[in-house]
């Protein structure tokens, strides 16, 4: 209830949103899958578009995105959900 108040009298939520988001992401009683146990990137990709945003991602940015995971060793599930969250997309919802 308190924190309904807050976001309440804050009159814009979304920057409360966003601090809460990512908390979430840095948190240990959140579970995000490790890089490895993830079988089909380009999946789990389109899965959180379709869970964070309501969209499936264009070739664009599937592509972008799966480029990244196989490219680069410290891009997995939780970049990808941060990636997500952090843009202006996301934040405007």
């Amino acid at each position: 209830t308190q924190l309904v108040n807050v976001l309440d009298g804050i009159g814009d939520p979304l920057p409360m949103r966003n601090v809460i988001v990512n908390g979430l992401l840095h948190s240990t009683e959140v579970t995000i899958a490790d890089k490895a146990s993830v079988s089909d990137a380009r999946g789990y990709i389109r899965q959180q578009f379709t869970r964070l945003l309501g969209r499936e991602p264009n070739a664009y940015e599937l592509q972008g995105f799966a480029d990244a995971w196989t490219s680069d060793p410290a891009v997995g599930p939780r970049t990808i959900i941060r990636a997500i969250v952090g843009s202006r997309e996301y934040q405007s919802q």
